[in-house]
């Protein structure tokens, strides 16, 4: 990791977080900075930002893991929480304060800020100089588009259930707190995450360093995963396309140790681009449960049921399947790009766009990884029209606590025959995920220190 001006790391995550959480800070933001305080202008310094893991890989928003279907908690467990926001989370309390985690987001957005509004400062002699110059501003756009659609993604409505003209997210753009922000509409939001993202592709390289930095493909991963939540199919499956010509390298689980108490280590090969949520005591191994009708979705021949699960001593079903190395204790979201989602966003847009006997190949490149080795592949004579559900299905047995099931739990939530109906049981009470309930409103008091 490069070395960087320590100052920078101080007073930016403590403009925002004075920003955005202090509930009496209106002197503050009254005040002029201290024009003393160091500003990061060399592509060092402004590289370093970009590479620091704790601010722009860690923190992404946890309520996607927390409010999927794929887990559930006996009552006496709810009971035992320790906070109320805790126990209203389980359930889909619509007000559940998650100001923390969205600071968090719009920390990352302002060090992205603050690289695009300096870069074109900094000096550049050489290729090398120019090198780093594109792969900085381009990580920048990426982080920027990619930290807003997750603030979209957690707090707004879905653009299927509402008028584009409703309800965006606060669109910062500028690093000075002093900047008003722009309370988008929907198109707007979605408008400027597509816009940063594109702006990334052609800039940042093929092969990171490493991959907690962004890249080409994890550019076109996103820009694949943003489209088909946005239901453009024929966009989805062109960036799918171009991920995955850069790379495309699966992991046979015929290899691996199926029984070790973590079989994924973190940057694998399957990782694209590395990122995690924050941690959730809801998920935790000794709380969660794996749902019994997800766990018995998987035969006997395929090693995902070994790779991803095991079943303690009390006879539930944990998960252990994390991609960031941590196996059955992780409490976390893994919110990287990953390439299987992406080999199931191809064959869902194929299907989608009548192109089955394509769906059905890439999907059997795929499953030859995930069955027994020299298992046939168990859908080939399945007729079309049953290959979007097969899709959807293996989405979720696939793409557990990735990121990727509260994504869908949205997107599908105005399609009658794909729907998925998320229900808690607690005791005698029955609760059920509609549509209203399907984002966490920002809460006012960071509204209004963020206009």
């Amino acid at each position: 990791m490069r070395k960087i001006n320590m100052k920078i790391l101080t007073i930016l995550p403590f403009l925002m977080t004075c920003l955005v959480l202090c509930p009496s800070c209106s002197a503050f933001l009254e005040k002029k900075p201290d024009e003393t305080i160091d500003i990061p202008e060399s592509l060092e310094d402004l590289g370093g930002l970009m590479d620091s893991y704790a601010i722009m890989n860690n923190n992404y928003p946890l309520s996607s893991a927390v409010f999927s279907d794929d887990y559930y908690l006996a009552t006496e467990d709810w009971q035992a929480l320790a906070s109320k926001e805790q126990r209203d989370s389980y359930i889909w309390e619509h007000e559940v304060d998650y100001r923390d985690i969205i600071n968090s987001q719009y920390r990352s957005i302002l060090f992205a800020n603050t690289v695009l509004e300096r870069i074109d400062q900094a000096t550049v002699i050489n290729q090398k100089d120019r090198e780093n110059y594109n792969r900085i501003k381009g990580t920048a756009f990426f982080f920027r588009g990619y930290r807003n659609y997750m603030v979209a993604v957690h707090h707004s409505p879905h653009p299927k259930l509402v008028s584009g003209s409703d309800q965006g997210i606060p669109l910062r753009l500028k690093s000075s707190y002093s900047e008003p922000t722009v309370m988008s509409s929907l198109d707007q939001t979605y408008a400027q995450i597509l816009t940063d993202l594109h702006a990334s592709t052609s800039l940042l390289p093929n092969e990171p360093m490493i991959v907690s930095r962004p890249s080409k493909p994890a550019a076109y991963g996103m820009l694949a995963k943003v489209y088909l939540d946005l239901g453009r199919y024929s966009e989805a499956l062109a960036y799918a396309d171009s991920c995955l010509e850069i790379k495309n390298e699966l992991i046979d689980l015929n290899t691996i140790d199926l029984n070790a108490a973590a079989p994924f280590p973190r940057f694998n090969k399957e990782v694209i681009f590395q990122a995690r949520s924050a941690t959730s005591p809801l998920l935790a191994r000794t709380i969660g449960r794996i749902d019994t009708l997800l766990y018995s979705a998987y035969g006997d021949e395929d090693l995902r049921k070994k790779a991803f699960y095991v079943k303690n001593a009390k006879g539930w079903v944990e998960f252990k399947g994390d991609y960031d190395g941590r196996g059955n204790s992780s409490g976390y979201d893994f919110w990287g790009v990953l390439l299987p989602d992406i080999y199931l966003i191809k064959v869902e847009c194929l299907a989608r766009l009548g192109k089955f006997v394509d769906a059905k190949m890439t999907l059997k490149s795929l499953l030859e990884h995930r069955l027994l080795k020299n298992q046939s592949f168990p859908y080939e004579l399945t007729p079309n029209e049953e290959l979007l559900a097969i899709v959807l299905k293996e989405r979720r047995k696939e793409l557990i606590r990735k990121g990727c099931r509260w994504i869908d739990i949205r997107r599908l939530a105005t399609d009658d025959m794909y729907k998925i109906e998320s229900i808690r049981r607690l005791d005698d009470k029955t609760y059920r995920l509609t549509a209203d309930k399907m984002y966490i409103p920002i809460p006012q008091s960071v509204l209004v220190f963020l206009k």
